[in-house]
């Protein structure tokens, strides 16, 4: 009886000590730039920013006004949608990081297919001042149409997003420049 149960505590131990740790996806294993939890995290902290120079300009008009943003989701949906972290595409970018010195470096992601919409993707990071500048390029072409992209956002400073379509031989021009406003 004694045998029993040191052999059945002893199974127990060796149970217990066994960890089944579930292998990690693509997904969870993030080879790429996270552009989507970036933004996530710098959409709760821009909720304490009132206040933003915004200035549009659509095909030559241009508009500018201190305006109070909302819903920061909407406003930088742009930059969300540009993410590449995603298992099919795993081998579809190529991707090259500099050491700049100065606590400074730079990850770029190249699309290596012409029908992934994020071309290129560029992303600074200064480790001593806490700054990251992400830069993208979009870019889609249909038989109808042509569209690209060029999105910049500096977490110190604010974004911008130029976009130029042609639509059957006929052009628009969009650029959108937000600027926060430290009080």
């Amino acid at each position: 009886m004694r045998k029993y149960f040191i052999f059945n505590i002893l199974c127990l131990f060796f149970l217990i000590s066994c960890k089944n740790d579930s292998p990690k996806t693509v997904a969870e294993l993030k080879p790429f730039f996270d552009v989507r939890g970036y933004f996530k995290a710098e959409i709760e902290r821009l909720k304490g920013v009132k206040k933003v120079k915004k200035t549009v300009e659509v095909n030559g008009k241009r508009e500018e006004k201190i305006v109070e943003i909302t819903n920061w989701n909407e406003e930088l949906a742009p930059f969300v949608s540009s993410d590449i972290n995603r298992p099919a595409w795993l081998d579809k970018y190529l991707v090259k990081k500099n050491d700049l010195g100065n606590t400074v470096s730079r990850s770029e992601f190249y699309a290596l297919a012409d029908n992934l919409k994020t071309r290129h993707l560029l992303v600074t990071n200064s480790d001593s001042t806490k700054n990251v500048i992400i830069e993208i390029l979009n870019a889609e072409k249909t038989i109808a149409t042509e569209a690209q992209s060029e999105l910049k956002y500096d977490a110190q400073v604010g974004y911008q997003i130029s976009t130029s379509q042609k639509l059957f031989g006929s052009a628009d021009n969009m650029k959108v420049e937000v600027t926060f406003i430290k009080e």
